[in-house]
């Protein structure tokens, strides 16, 4: 369902009863990438997944944006759904936004779950996020798209799953390049590593083991950064571990939210 007061930027999926936990998706994707855990939580809790703008069935971004943007984003559709307070999923740069939100307005917050993300870009990784942002203007989505395949997933699921890997890609291939690129502008100006200290909420750190985007160490300095966040890595898995091994990454999860109050 879209959320009323934000049907000009933000779609929102909203199934099941219950707790709340919301969702959100790394760039270029949308709400149906956390399709595996929605399914499986949706006949125990009420699961949001929300799509940023430009991304999934939201408006196209109408300008620069930062994470503060996005979090605010997220945060009103909280405010729209009647939800005060929630668990936050979020993978790559959905888990910037979490954190992001946590450090904004930690009485909103009542848990992470940090996947395959990071809490700092340095020169070269800006560099590289602005190259990625115009390309994907100039040459459009499908190209980019294509390039980005053999960086997102592991070695099995590349060999051994084709169909989901071009589900993945159509996905990612109805992107706007405008707003790709405007998400990617708001990951080169990354710079959260420093604040993770002041977090207070508990905390789940997941990565794949062959993630070549955000590799482990990324994930393992969030960790080391936020009091007593609990790390897994998870094997044979890429950037996108969620899909990659399903079950694993949602056992986590479901262990996770069940210590979590909302």
């Amino acid at each position: 369902m879209l959320s009323p007061a934000h049907k000009a930027r933000n779609n929102v999926v909203d199934r099941g009863t219950g707790d709340p936990v919301l969702f959100l998706h790394g760039i270029g994707c949308n709400a149906l990438t956390w399709e595996p855990q929605l399914q499986v939580l949706e006949s125990s809790r009420r699961v949001i997944a929300v799509d940023a703008r430009g991304h999934g069935q939201s408006a196209p971004a109408d300008g620069p944006m930062t994470l503060r943007d996005y979090a605010d984003d997220v945060l009103a559709v909280m405010s729209d759904l009647g939800i005060e307070r929630a668990p936050v999923v979020g993978l790559s740069m959905g888990g910037m936004v979490a954190m992001t939100m946590a450090l904004a307005a930690p009485e909103r917050v009542s848990g992470l779950v940090l996947a395959d993300t990071g809490a700092h870009a340095d020169e070269q990784m800006a560099a590289m996020m602005r190259a990625a942002g115009a390309a994907a203007v100039e040459y459009g989505m499908r190209a980019n798209v294509e390039q980005m395949t053999p960086v997102l997933f592991s070695s099995a699921a590349l060999a051994e799953n084709p169909s989901y890997i071009r589900e993945f890609q159509e996905q990612v291939a109805t992107t706007d390049p405008y707003s790709f690129s405007v998400a990617l502008g708001a990951i080169a100006e990354l710079d959260l590593l420093d604040d993770l200290p002041r977090l207070s909420v508990p905390t789940l750190v997941l990565v794949g083991d062959e993630d070549q985007s955000l590799p482990p160490a990324f994930s393992q300095a969030i960790a080391s950064a936020v009091p007593g966040a609990e790390l897994h890595v998870i094997e044979d898995a890429g950037h996108m571990a969620n899909l990659d091994q399903p079950e694993v990454f949602t056992d986590h999860l479901v262990r996770f939210l069940s210590r979590t109050a909302s």
